[in-house]
């Protein structure tokens, strides 16, 4: 089957069949069973997913996620470690590295390929794994994170925004049936985008698309002072939703102030959807229209297949969002919840490290030069092949 599906001879699908087997990134797994017409039984053969660990990470505001994956992208362990940002970025990359050095001490065994895989709040240079800026609860200025970690550890490290991480996942989640043009949209305690197009990640020139944060939907507030966060998080931010639900509950019925301080702005506003006498619905309206409004643009600017929206906000918003953006869209758009949760960031890392390590797998051949040219592609296709196939 392998030398059908890259076109090689059999002898030479057996001397790349046997240097794989010799590398440990494949392992027989037993003989098949043979064909209808008899001869000898076929061994299986199976990708060696313990070849290597991807170790990931996801910053968020409140606790630090981590996890440890082997090179099938499958989950074997994950903790959480509290995140303490106001101790300021040493504390934070400090509390980064215990918990990478937990992973690589619960995996005893020694693998082959190591790789660090972090999603990281604000905007981030990819190339060289720095965190150029984060406003909001973070405040880091051209933080070193991948080059902290590759110090640390000596393992290869790659370091991207949050909601990319986020939007990878959703990507990765969807299999073949994934859109390949769309944006996911996510409120936590800001606001931003991870924008696909091509089924590739698009970073921009500068690594802040998706950075829909400091989107102006007023174009007054262009002759008021700067908004370092961005004129939209300034409406929307988790933190600005809660100061504005507590303005507007302030001297009403009490009831509504205890429910912000029980369950959050969000429940409170929710129970201002069903009264429109609810103190809170004015700030409600005002917060989906802005929402609404930035979804629309979205859509205008990247014209996606489907807009995806994550976060607590956008269940309770969902259908005012689309009833606003589709009136005011001229073409058809999706918009949708994502099925993911929480952990949609550490899943997208773990995404992105398993591609990672795939890469370096293959560097790996270049480099000793097993293979060039359209013969490199077709080694490479019978070696991604060998998961579950026959030699």
């Amino acid at each position: 089957m392998l030398a059908t599906l890259s076109r090689l001879s059999k002898p030479t699908v057996s001397d790349q069949i046997d240097s794989l087997i010799d590398r440990g990134l494949v392992v027989e797994v037993g003989p098949g069973s043979a064909s209808a017409r008899g001869g000898k039984r076929p061994t299986l053969l199976e990708f060696n997913s313990d070849f290597g660990r991807v170790l990931c990470v996801d910053i968020g505001p409140e606790v630090i996620r981590f996890a440890s994956a082997d090179l099938m992208g499958r989950i074997l362990r994950r903790f959480e470690l509290p995140t303490q940002p106001e101790h300021g970025p040493t504390s934070v990359l400090q509390a980064v590295k215990r918990g990478v050095a937990s992973l690589l001490k619960g995996d005893s065994t020694h693998r082959k390929l190591q790789l660090i895989s972090v999603a990281a709040p604000g905007i981030v240079d990819v190339r060289n794994g720095i965190v150029l800026e984060t406003d909001n609860v973070f405040g880091w200025r051209k933080l070193d994170v991948g080059g902290a970690l590759r110090s640390a550890f000596g393992i290869n490290v790659h370091i991207d925004n949050d909601v990319n991480m986020a939007a990878l996942a959703e990507l990765h989640a969807g299999g073949d049936n994934a859109p390949r043009d769309f944006v996911l949209v996510r409120s936590s305690t800001g606001i931003g985008a991870g924008v696909v197009l091509g089924g590739m990640l698009h970073h921009g020139a500068h690594w802040a698309a998706g950075e829909i944060g400091h989107m102006v939907l007023n174009a007054g507030s262009a002759a008021g002072p700067a908004i370092p966060r961005g004129y939209l998080e300034s409406i929307v931010g988790a933190d600005r939703v809660k100061q504005r639900a507590r303005k507007a509950a302030r001297g009403t019925e009490p009831q509504v102030s205890s429910l912000i301080r029980r369950e959050g702005a969000w429940a409170a506003l929710a129970a201002a959807a069903l009264d429109p006498a609810n103190p809170l619905a004015d700030t409600l309206s005002d917060i989906t229209l802005h929402f609404a409004c930035s979804v629309a643009n979205i859509a205008a600017m990247y014209d996606p297949e489907v807009i995806i929206l994550l976060g607590e906000p956008f269940p309770l918003l969902l259908k005012t969002i689309q009833d606003v953006a589709r009136k005011l869209i001229a073409w058809p758009i999706e918009i949708r919840l994502s099925a993911l949760g929480d952990d949609a960031s550490l899943q997208g890392a773990v995404a992105a490290g398993v591609a990672r390590a795939y890469g370096q797998i293959a560097g790996s051949f270049d480099a000793e030069g097993w293979a060039d040219g359209a013969r490199d592609h077709r080694n490479r296709t019978a070696m991604t092949a060998t998961t579950g196939t026959q030699s």
